[in-house]
């Protein structure tokens, strides 16, 4: 039954992308996605988590894991940002009590945090300006691999805010766009401060709204030319999803779909129910612990590099 049932869904996405493929409607959402901060090389619609910390072994957020995702054909490699008390944005992942080395980031400057430790391949924690620089290089990145960069909801959610600021400003000075895509989490109070930024305002990044498919969150009308939906996979594939993945095409709504469980099987159950969609243009991505594992999956249903 279920399979029959993913026949039909399959079936419905590629009727859904016939229609919309050449739809004229600049204003409805995701025709711009492709125009803006389309890739110029070949990837994968793989987001590697943290930089694929858990299957290559390298420290999260690191620039050697921002390498490996690039070695292996991701399409982004995500990280996590936290302010600083200098007005940076430090590029890691917090402990459960959100500090980093010890400290409150938005407390410490980047060299008070740094001075503590470094990370156990002996690199300095990264700043968004070394991830950049990383990026922006061709000979480092000659495909131009793109970062999801996390937006964490501090429970004081200004620290979010000035968090995203200062990626900005150094996306900004460095015009690096193109290179640049914001993810932030399920947080309706966030979401409207996030408007209000020029990271939003300004439209040269693109931004997708982490969300359950249970959300209600559907409606076309309230996404705009630069944003996507990211939706948890045991919610988009469960038996009693409000919304599947070809509600979302259907509508014109580009999707993500998310899945960083700890075992390399979910990630390969992931691109076999998600593998339906995977050539629709309104599919941007799956997004997992284990990219290369998901990577020879595409692979070997016969798909090439976009």
């Amino acid at each position: 039954m279920k399979e029959l049932l993913l026949f039909a869904l399959s079936a419905v996405s590629l009727l859904a992308f016939s229609c919309i493929k050449d739809n004229p409607d600049k204003n409805k959402p995701g025709t711009d996605l492709d125009p803006i901060n389309k890739p110029k090389g070949n990837y994968f619609k793989v987001v590697s988590h943290r930089g694929g910390y858990k299957e290559s072994g390298a420290p999260e957020c690191s620039i050697q894991g921002l390498t490996y995702s690039k070695i292996i054909g991701c399409y982004a490699a995500e990280c996590d940002i936290v302010p600083t008390k200098d007005g940076k944005a430090l590029v890691c992942h917090p402990d459960g009590n959100n500090h980093v080395n010890g400290f409150l980031p938005y407390e410490k400057t980047v060299e008070e945090i740094r001075a503590a430790g470094k990370l156990k391949n002996n690199e300095e924690i990264p700043i968004m300006e070394d991830y950049l620089d990383y990026l922006c290089d061709p000979e480092k990145n000659p495909n131009k691999m793109k970062i999801w960069i996390d937006t964490k909801a501090w429970g004081n959610l200004s620290y979010t805010i000035d968090a995203i600021n200062a990626a900005y400003n150094a996306i900004k000075a460095r015009d690096a766009y193109e290179f640049c895509e914001f993810i932030i989490p399920q947080n309706n109070t966030l979401f409207g401060l996030v408007k209000q930024t020029d990271m939003f305002k300004e439209k040269k990044c693109n931004v997708g709204f982490m969300a359950s498919a249970t959300a209600g969150l559907l409606n076309p009308d309230s996404f705009e030319s630069n944003m996507w939906h990211q939706v948890k996979s045991n919610a988009i594939f469960a038996d009693n999803a409000v919304f599947a993945p070809v509600d979302y095409i259907s509508s014109s709504v580009p999707i993500s779909i998310w899945c960083c469980g700890t075992a390399e099987s979910e990630a390969t159950e992931l691109i076999e129910k998600a593998m339906p969609y995977y050539k629709n243009k309104y599919f941007k991505a799956m997004f997992v612990n284990y990219p290369k594992a998901a990577i020879n999956k595409i692979k070997a249903a016969g798909y090439d590099k976009e």
